[in-house]
């Protein structure tokens, strides 16, 4: 999960003293925010985005993970939905009754020209820097970009063998591909590395 280094906050000097904006910076470093999208973003399926494979996955060299929330709803579920505006949270810091509500405001919105991401996040308190845990059903796909290097193609079929191994979970396998003559990707079934790792096509019952 990421540290919230930055939020958008807004205020003039004369509502902020000193021990609340101190007790603020210290409460916000706390927090630890797992960015997720959905898979009915308004522009564009995610895991076709060019954008977000530029933005997010180092130039198209990472990888991508597909959730399945019904598989894993205590984790997945809680995620709220990012709002998206023009204009920061203001927050009176001299109101100690609506700052916590406007705190809670800032760590759920976003610029809107990042609205095509139709981001989602989790956020826990008590967890900046750390690693967020779900359950293995959870997972049901990883997308190899397009620029993958082999090092990385072998590390995820290899770790999705381990996975198959550990907890008994398959996950599928793609890989994210340009379309010839087109700004565009499209993302097939990497058949060859689920055999690799699973001896077969992965098998992946999805819970409803």
């Amino acid at each position: 999960m990421s540290h919230t280094k930055a939020l958008n906050l807004a205020s003039s000097k004369r509502n902020k003293p000193p021990d609340l904006q101190a007790a603020f910076n210290k409460l916000r470093s706390e927090f630890g925010v797992a960015c997720l999208t959905s898979s009915v973003a308004k522009t564009n399926h995610a895991a076709r985005n060019l954008l977000m494979w530029s933005h997010y996955a180092q130039e198209h060299t990472g990888i991508c993970f597909q959730f399945h929330v019904p598989s894993a709803p205590v984790q997945l579920a809680v995620s709220l939905r990012v709002e998206y505006s023009d204009d920061f949270v203001r927050i009176n810091w001299a109101e100690r009754e609506t700052a916590g509500v406007k705190v809670a405001e800032a760590l759920r919105r976003k610029a809107r020209a990042w609205s095509y991401e139709g981001e989602r996040r989790i956020i826990v308190r008590l967890a900046a820097n750390t690693p967020l845990p779900f359950q293995p059903a959870g997972l049901v796909g990883v997308i190899l970009g397009m620029r993958a290097s082999d090092s990385t193609v072998e590390l995820v079929a290899q770790r999705c063998a381990d996975r198959n191994h550990t907890h008994g979970t398959q996950t599928r396998i793609f890989r994210a591909q340009k379309v010839p003559g087109h700004y565009r990707l499209e993302v097939r079934r990497a058949l060859d590395l689920e055999v690799r790792a699973y001896g077969r096509p992965a098998v992946v019952p999805l819970t409803r």
